[in-house]
């Protein structure tokens, strides 16, 4: 019965993080005040009786806001609880009336409050195991969340910096819900490209990749992330997949880490990397090129007959004369035209290279 309704407050307890909070230093104070101790070697008999737990929240309240209420009167499988089996003494202080009556006898009176006064008492060794709790360890693991991978395909990378984003969110939530001063947040990942990822521009990025680096840094932006290896990562179990059972017995998953002193803050991430560089927006380059070619360009090229190309731009520049001049000259160019186109090729032939700047520099000379 005790250990059904332990499982049945932890439920609650994991949707509440400041309720699990409380709750655990309130049950932490009592241990190191010795008003309790653990239990080394719990024989489990059918002598004894543990005492069912919950916690009691009053934000009201001006001394106690949280405390925790053992109850003895929750029945077991015997139909009995601990109430029941215990003999009930006889009132041993005077009636409230009297009390305040002898009050009044004297000139000067103190009134004190007895800290936790209910438990300043030494219990019989004998009679300890009518006390006893059960509870669950978890002080520095304060919340844990996943997430079943989508069925459409993703890419491995993907689906790290996915869970960079819920691990980002888990976070954001419990210290919003906590409302306390943290000196310092480490974020842990396994993928060194999510890592690398969560400190690139998000426009540089793709969009899928970019959403949620874009999510990631506004959410962490007073965070700090840093690589961890997948022999430390703790969640990896989860995301392998292993039975609940197995994790049960899996002391790995539930021991405190002894220390983040041996975590790589200064990873060498590897920027070059093809998963990395797969993300990033692709810049394409257009190139065009545009060609001027002259009149005696195109001309030349239609015959390696010498004589045939005269003719043609003598024809060609009569056309050109005949149009300024309404010229009506007509059959085969004379003697003159021919001459005038000859002195035309060879004086473009010259202004190609190489011998342009020579008679661009003869030009200049003459003038």
């Amino acid at each position: 019965m005790a250990s059904k309704r332990l499982n049945n407050l932890w439920k609650r307890l994991n949707r509440d993080p400041t309720m699990k909070f409380l709750y655990s230093e309130f049950l932490r104070e009592y241990k190191n005040l010795n008003h309790m101790e653990e239990i080394t070697n719990c024989n489990h008999s059918n002598d004894g009786y543990f005492l069912p737990h919950q916690g009691v929240l009053r934000p009201s309240s001006i001394t106690t806001k949280f405390r925790v209420v053992f109850d003895a009167s929750a029945k077991t499988t015997t139909g009995y609880s601990l109430n029941d089996l215990l003999c009930a003494g006889g009132v041993l202080q005077d009636d409230l009336f009297s009390i305040l009556t002898r009050f009044r006898k004297h000139q000067y009176a103190f009134t004190a409050d007895i800290s936790k006064m209910f438990r300043q008492i030494e219990i019989n060794p004998s009679k300890r195991k009518y006390l006893k709790i059960y509870g669950k360890k978890d002080l520095k693991r304060m919340s844990s969340k996943s997430r079943v991978a989508p069925i459409k395909s993703v890419t491995i990378p993907r689906l790290e910096l996915a869970a960079c984003l819920l691990l980002a969110q888990l976070t954001r939530k419990v210290l919003n819900a906590l409302k306390l001063k943290i000196d310092q947040v480490l974020l842990l990942t396994e993928s060194t490209t999510a890592l690398s990822w969560t400190d690139t521009p998000p426009h540089l990025l793709k969009t899928f990749v970019s959403n949620r680096v874009a999510q990631i840094q506004e959410l962490t932006k007073e965070y700090h992330w840093t690589h961890i290896t997948s022999k430390n990562n703790k969640a990896d179990h989860l995301s392998r997949g292993i039975d609940a059972q197995c994790l049960v017995n899996n002391q790995f998953w539930f021991q405190e880490p002894d220390s983040f002193n041996s975590l790589n803050s200064e990873t060498e991430l590897n920027q070059s990397d093809k998963n990395y560089l797969s993300e990033f927006k692709s810049k394409d380059s257009v190139c065009l090129t545009v060609k001027t070619s002259a009149l005696f360009d195109d001309v030349i090229c239609i015959s390696n007959n010498f004589q045939k190309l005269i003719r043609i731009i003598s024809l060609i520049f009569r056309f050109i004369y005949k149009c300024r001049k309404n010229s009506k000259e007509c059959g085969a160019p004379s003697k003159t035209e021919r001459q005038n186109t000859e002195i035309y090729i060879l004086r473009e032939v010259q202004v190609k290279e190489p011998l342009a700047m020579k008679f661009t520099a003869l030009n200049s000379v003459v003038m």
